[in-house]
């Protein structure tokens, strides 16, 4: 409970919100089996960036365990790359689903979470504001990946678009869009997330 509280003083003036977050924390600690810490600050990274209240714990250990069985990031790696990215997704309206899947999609090219997650908050803010991805004002992470593709197949280039620091990062996520829709798939399925978990 102390934990949690240092993470989201909000929590404690509500006792049933403190509850049920760190009975959530501890369940994810369980299923990574990992020490609480990380799995308090991973839901707490969660919940600040996706602005998200504790009514949403049990969603986010959930999408984050499943993420973790699934992909190649666990806890502590998916903590450090939605710190990083997670407040720009949220704002172009994608999920913490989603931000966990990108995380998976691309962990296996970035063995730094944090330079991971820089990157592909930098990325998307580019997509953002070069309309990538946008129909009627609404982004889809699916059509920005198939416009990028599009682009990229007709001379375009991922430095031309993104620079040469996160070239790379556009160019993983074009390649491996099937991996994202899996992911995302996965990430909320919630009969992965805990299965291991006893």
């Amino acid at each position: 409970y102390t934990k949690v509280g240092s993470q989201r003083p909000e929590l404690l003036a509500n006792k049933e919100a403190l509850h049920e977050v760190t009975t959530a924390a501890i369940i994810l600690s369980e299923a990574a089996k990992s020490k609480l810490e990380p799995a308090v600050n991973g839901l707490a990274m969660a919940m600040n960036q996706h602005n998200l209240g504790a009514t949403h714990a049990n969603r986010i250990i959930n999408a984050m365990a499943a993420g973790s069985k699934l992909g190649a990031a666990a806890i502590p790696y998916l903590t450090q790359a939605i710190e990083k990215s997670g407040t720009t997704l949220n704002l172009m309206n994608l999920s913490l689903e989603d931000n966990i899947a990108l995380i998976e999609t691309i962990a296996p090219s970035f063995s730094e979470a944090a330079s991971a997650g820089t990157s592909l908050d930098r990325t998307f803010l580019k997509m953002r504001a070069d309309g990538i991805g946008y129909k009627d004002g609404v982004f889809d992470v699916s059509r920005a990946l198939e416009e990028l593709k599009y682009r990229f197949a007709n001379g375009e280039s991922a430095v031309d678009l993104f620079g040469l620091r996160h070239a790379k990062m556009a160019e993983i996520l074009v390649k491996n869009r099937a991996e994202f829709k899996r992911y995302r798939a996965g990430v909320t399925d919630t009969s992965i997330a805990f299965e291991q978990a006893g």
